[in-house]
């Protein structure tokens, strides 16, 4: 086999991929180490790719206090750790750390089109771009924005 196959065959090898992510909404419990960390620690290997997050953002869907969350945050980072995580062999992650999460959920829960047949959202887009809503009468806007 020449060097050019046997470099193609290896690029395209499936390598399996592990994603989870625990939440911070209260203390690391032992259902959470029997449930899934310990058997995230267990696969960490070359066999997969180990993706392990705190999924900070998915805590704030009902209020948070501030300083807690960030505790929270880093006491579960830790607790990754602890428990054996190696960020040497697994990519551990903080979700808030990453924007495109945060501006995948906007394009989701605000479609565009949406925005443009709210007469609320659009009037507040076109007072903080500096533009009255008179302007928008002949499409100034739309053509603007696509």
């Amino acid at each position: 086999m020449t060097d050019a196959v046997q470099t193609q065959n290896d690029q395209s090898k499936f390598t399996p991929r592990v994603f989870s992510g625990i939440k911070p909404s209260g203390g690391l419990t032992l259902g959470n180490y029997l449930g899934a960390i310990k058997r995230f620690v267990d696969m960490q290997s070359a066999e997969f790719q180990s993706i392990y997050c705190v999924v900070d953002l998915h805590a704030i869907t009902v209020w948070q206090n501030p300083t807690d969350l960030r505790q929270a945050t880093y006491e579960v980072a830790a607790g990754y750790i602890a428990s054996g995580i190696d960020p040497e062999k697994s990519i551990l992650f903080n979700q808030s750390q990453v924007s495109q999460h945060a501006e995948l959920g906007i394009g989701i829960t605000a479609p565009y089109g949406s925005v443009f047949r709210s007469s609320t959202d659009l009037a507040t887009l076109l007072h903080s771009a500096g533009r009255s809503n008179k302007e928008n009468d002949d499409g100034y806007w739309h053509r603007q924005m696509v």
